[in-house]
C-alpha cells in the first residue's frame, strides 16, 4: 500500500479517536476480498472486524439498521 494512503488514514483514525462530542459515521465502500482494487477503497472482513475493535474501545458503535 502507497505511504500516502497509510498517511491519510493514520490521519483519519486520528480525528475518529481524538475525544469530542457528537456523531461519526463511517462509510466503506467495499467489505471482502480485494482481489483487484486499485483505488484501495475495499477492507477485508478481518480488516473490518479489527477496526470496530479498535473503535469499541473509544466509542459506542451502533448500527444505522
Amino acid at each position: 500500500m502507497p505511504d500516502g494512503i497509510l498517511k491519510r488514514a493514520s490521519n483519519v483514525l486520528k480525528r475518529v479517536l481524538a475525544p469530542r462530542d457528537g456523531c461519526i459515521v463511517l462509510m466503506y465502500h467495499r467489505v471482502g476480498a480485494p482481489g483487484c482494487d486499485p483505488e484501495h477503497l475495499a477492507v477485508t472482513a478481518e480488516n473490518l472486524g479489527e477496526q470496530i475493535a479498535v473503535l469499541k474501545q473509544r466509542r459506542d458503535v451502533v448500527p444505522l439498521s
